[in-house]
């Protein structure tokens, strides 16, 4: 069963991307571009290292990087416009969904857990 994704406000963007990272940080993901080409997969079940957003020439920026020390990819979201959590049936998190401009990015888990699934992550 499907749910639509979730918008998050935007005045939570900074809080969820923190959270985000310290609840998923290692988690397997794959991380996708679609736009008014097509579509593309920039990494594929790598680990989630982190998600933050940095202004930059006057606007929000989302950094999403994936990979592990020896390798990473950053993935920079200029100026998103909406972000949106898709959540699973048993309310884990299952994708992250952002917009700007003509394209959306997804980070998408393999495999999704509630935070009470995980023995000390609150």
């Amino acid at each position: 069963m499907r749910t639509e994704p979730r918008e998050v406000a935007r005045a939570d963007w900074r809080r969820l991307a923190e959270r985000f990272t310290r609840q998923h940080a290692g988690w397997r993901c794959d991380l996708e571009v679609q736009g008014p080409g097509g579509g593309r997969r920039l990494a594929h079940e790598a680990p989630l290292a982190w998600l933050a957003i940095e202004p930059l020439d006057g606007e929000d920026v989302l950094e999403i990087t994936v990979g592990g020390e020896d390798a990473r990819l950053t993935h920079r979201v200029r100026a998103p416009r909406r972000m949106a959590l898709e959540l699973d049936e048993e309310g884990a998190e299952r994708a992250l969904h952002v917009w700007s401009g003509e394209e959306t990015s997804t980070l998408r888990f393999r495999r999704t857990v509630t935070p009470e699934q995980i023995d000390g992550v609150p």
